[in-house]
């Protein structure tokens, strides 16, 4: 079911999840390694009665003033408004600070090494630069996804330092990179990158 589009780039269109995306969700949740580049801690699949329950207790508790806001997502579409492929949200805001964490996930693998999780990102920075006042925008990575760190350096994120050892996964310990951008090296790129 198309959505309107809240907010655009070049291949995607940022908008509400709804509650007919939560099946395309839960689906991703079988797939390992989508699973394995995206969460901390004990892999384990989604499943679509617990999607529902989250997606119910979230629905209008999201917005009660900018200083209350814990997380922002939204929906990853094509620009043809189809079905949802993937998720990126704000969270862990500070205020004071004018800085918050992004976070992304493409889960459909159609749209993998395409561009649509860069864009995506890049409509992201420009609406929390512009539209939220943000300062300084952060994120950590695993250091065994090199696809993702290259997605986030073209959209202007340097990295910053590692987490050394900080996530156990497959019988070894593994980096977390951490990853920023300040206001100002966004006002520096390029419109086209932007």
């Amino acid at each position: 079911m198309p959505t309107e589009s809240f907010l655009q780039g070049k291949l995607v269109e940022l908008s509400a999840i709804q509650r007919s995306d939560l099946p395309v969700i839960a689906s991703w949740g079988r797939d390992t390694e989508f699973l394995g580049n995206q969460f901390y801690g004990l892999l384990y699949p989604d499943n679509l009665e617990d999607l529902t329950l989250e997606f119910e207790q979230q629905h209008g508790t999201l917005w009660h003033g900018i200083e209350s806001l814990k997380e922002l997502p939204f929906a990853i579409r094509p620009q043809d408004g189809g079905e949802i492929i993937g998720i990126v949200q704000f969270k862990h805001f500070d205020w004071r600070s004018l800085l918050a964490e992004v976070g992304i996930s493409v889960g459909n693998r159609e749209y993998w090494d395409k561009g649509y999780g860069t864009d995506a990102m890049r409509v992201m920075l420009r609406y929390g630069f512009m539209e939220l006042g943000l300062n300084r925008i952060e994120l950590t990575v695993f250091g065994f996804n090199p696809r993702a760190v290259r997605s986030y350096e073209k959209a202007g994120f340097q990295r910053e330092g590692s987490l050394r050892e900080s996530l156990y996964r497959d019988g070894q310990f593994h980096d977390q990179l951490v990853l920023g951008i300040l206001r100002t090296e966004w006002d520096a790129l390029p419109d086209d990158q932007r």
